[in-house]
C-alpha cells in the first residue's frame, strides 16, 4: 500500500516498487501471476488508517505529511481533525501489525523531528527515504 497525497508521487513509487519487487520475483525464480504484485494507493490517512485495521500488506510506503487531502471551511480554515497525518497511520500499523515492513517517503529532514516512532520490539522495520534539499 502506498500512502501519498500527491498523486503524481504515488504513480513514480508504484512503477518504482513494482520493478523492484518483479526484479526480486525474477532473480529469485519466483513465479509472477497475475496480481502477485497489487499495489493500492491510497491520498488520505483517514483510509489508510482504516486499511491498517482490516488488512495486511508486505510494505508500506508511507508519506508523513498528508496535508493535499486536508478539508477546509468557507473561510479557509482548517478543519479540526480533517488530516490524519503519516504518524497516525504509522502507529496504527504497528499496533495491528497490519505490514512486514515500512518505507516512510518524507520531505522531513532529521531524525530529530522522528524520535517519537518506537521501533523496540523490532516488528516493523522503517526506512527512512527523505530527498536532501539544499
Amino acid at each position: 500500500m502506498i500512502v501519498e497525497d500527491d498523486t503524481k508521487t504515488s504513480e513514480v513509487l508504484k512503477t518504482c516498487y513494482t520493478k523492484i519487487f518483479t526484479d526480486f520475483f525474477i532473480k529469485n525464480g519466483i513465479p509472477i501471476k497475475e496480481n502477485t504484485i497489487n499495489i493500492q494507493l491510497i491520498i488520505k490517512g483517514s483510509i489508510a488508517v482504516e486499511k491498517c485495521r482490516n488488512e495486511k500488506f508486505d510494505i508500506i510506503s508511507l508519506d508523513f505529511n498528508l496535508n493535499l487531502t486536508a478539508d477546509y471551511d468557507s473561510e479557509g480554515n482548517l478543519k479540526e481533525d480533517s488530516i490524519t497525518d503519516g504518524r497516525t497511520v504509522l502507529g496504527v500499523a504497528h499496533d495491528n501489525k497490519t505490514c512486514r515492513g515500512m518505507a516512510i517517503v518524507s520531505g522531513i529532514q532529521s531524525d530529530e523531528t522522528i524520535e517519537w516512532i518506537d521501533n523496540k520490539n523490532k516488528d516493523i522495520q522503517v526506512i527512512i527515504l527523505s530527498p536532501t534539499r539544499e
